[in-house]
């Protein structure tokens, strides 16, 4: 029988194989032509007969030759087409070359271009640091290597991250040619609902006289967003707005999980005094000024990360910190000022609870801090007007700086973008007032919180 193994280019169906199976056959048949009359000897096995033969070599010569090749789709990086499972992705060669180089060399990159770099297969070279992000955010991994033969639930994972890809991709394709064809009626629909929330904001005049791109990254889709009409300067004001609300999110995190424990002591009726038993006035002075340095270094990063603020020195940025830090602090941890005892945690032993604020900054200065959180609580402020309240703080016009006209201009957009904020909310023109005359406070509780010292605090005691 004749029996098809697979030569040295991985083909199951070699020519060559199949014409010498077929001359060794057709040798053995004229040297021993008894073999070919089974009733001469009924005892030996039926051959094949020389016109079945070429029959099946016909058939099999006459199938296309198969490459064995599985498509893993397009690479979760540079969205490149994929040769196999990479480091624990489908990705291309260039990428997985990339990921090795980078882990081998131990190399430390740097975004030139303002960490905002698209990674494409055109322009994957462009940037090696947003191009390293990229593939660590992709999940690429020395515990992602596979040897050997790939499992077939690997290429079902392939499989399906293949498909994932294809559909964003009809989704942005769906999105681009929607804000590319002016007569669609969805984007008619989003001129409509643009001129609606215009009207509800009093003027953008203050959009002509300054530059959008000093705040947002200049793309193909914010040139066509961004016109001298006031539709599209909502535009602008829902990127400054995001972008705030990201940051923001970001740097509370941590408070919120606070938020969170705060929630369950007050729900099992919890005796917050019994953390003064256990310290000295002096551990929680250590602990409140390292709580201090690390959010003051946490602040300072995130606000080079604000639109427009990168713009400002250091001189400047020292000032902002200096007269803004505890105004910041207060908002990021207003919502831990609950029944009356403040649940914030300086450290994993530490809560700086309302004992231990009267001793660290005297009873007068503590009740003050208390009834202005307690009246600010009241406004009931979402986090997407917090987020945008601390930078408008930090732009104030009242502010020393030297760079005033970068600060007059930042103060017009943030303005303009917490004007947006509470109008989408809803809130009417007496609201923003009332909260602007109660937020002056906040300049003289931070005067009085970087006034405190431990001496005057062992004096009082």
């Amino acid at each position: 029988m004749v029996e098809f193994n697979r030569n040295e280019n991985m083909d199951f169906f070699g020519l060559s194989d199949i014409l010498k199976n077929k001359t060794r056959l057709s040798n053995n048949i004229n040297a021993n032509p008894e073999i070919c009359d089974s009733s001469s000897n009924p005892n030996s096995p039926k051959i094949v007969e020389n016109s079945e033969l070429n029959k099946i070599n016909n058939n099999e010569l006459s199938k296309p030759k198969v490459k064995s090749q599985f498509n893993f789709g397009k690479c979760k990086v540079c969205k490149d087409k994929a040769t196999g499972i990479h480091y624990g992705i489908p990705s291309c060669e260039g990428c997985k070359g990339f990921f090795k180089r980078s882990i081998e060399k131990n190399e430390k990159y740097v975004c030139y271009f303002g960490y905002k770099c698209v990674i494409t297969p055109k322009q994957r070279k462009r940037c090696k640091y947003c191009r390293w992000r990229s593939c660590l955010a992709a999940g690429m991994s020395f515990e992602g290597i596979k040897m050997g033969r790939i499992p077939k639930i690997e290429k079902e994972r392939a499989k399906f991250l293949m498909d994932d890809d294809e559909l964003d991709e009809e989704n942005q394709s769906n999105q681009l040619e929607c804000v590319n064809n002016r007569n669609d009626p969805r984007v008619e629909q989003i001129r409509l609902s643009l001129k609606s929330l215009l009207n509800l904001n009093p003027s953008l005049d203050l959009f002509k006289s300054l530059n959008p791109y000093t705040l947002i990254p200049r793309t193909s889709y914010t040139e066509l967003c961004i016109t001298n009409s006031n539709e599209n300067n909502i535009f602008i004001l829902t990127l400054l707005k995001d972008r705030c609300y990201q940051l923001y999110k970001d740097f509370t995190l941590e408070y919120q999980k606070q938020y969170e424990r705060a929630i369950r002591l007050i729900e099992k009726n919890f005796d917050c005094s019994i953390f003064s038993y256990n310290q000295t006035l002096e551990q929680v002075w250590k602990a409140f000024c390292l709580m201090t340095s690390d959010f003051t270094r946490r602040m300072v990063r995130t606000m080079k990360l604000v639109p427009g603020f990168d713009r400002f020195d250091s001189k400047d940025i020292a000032t902002i910190v200096n007269e803004r830090l505890f105004v910041c602090y207060g908002l990021c941890v207003t919502k831990l000022f609950l029944n009356n005892e403040f649940f914030v945690m300086l450290d994993s032993n530490t809560q700086l609870s309302k004992y231990w604020m009267e001793k660290l900054f005297t009873v007068t200065t503590s009740q003050k801090i208390f009834d202005y959180h307690a009246k600010l609580n009241s406004f009931r402020l979402t986090d997407g007007e917090i987020a945008i309240l601390i930078p408008w703080l930090f732009c104030s016009t009242n502010l020393n700086l030297t760079n005033q006209e970068l600060l007059k201009e930042l103060h017009s957009y943030y303005t303009q973008v917490l004007y947006y904020e509470l109008n989408l909310n809803q809130r009417n023109p007496d609201f923003f007032n009332e909260l602007s005359r109660h937020l002056e406070i906040a300049t003289d509780i931070n005067s009085l919180v970087k006034s405190a010292s431990f001496e005057d605090m062992v004096i009082r005691k």
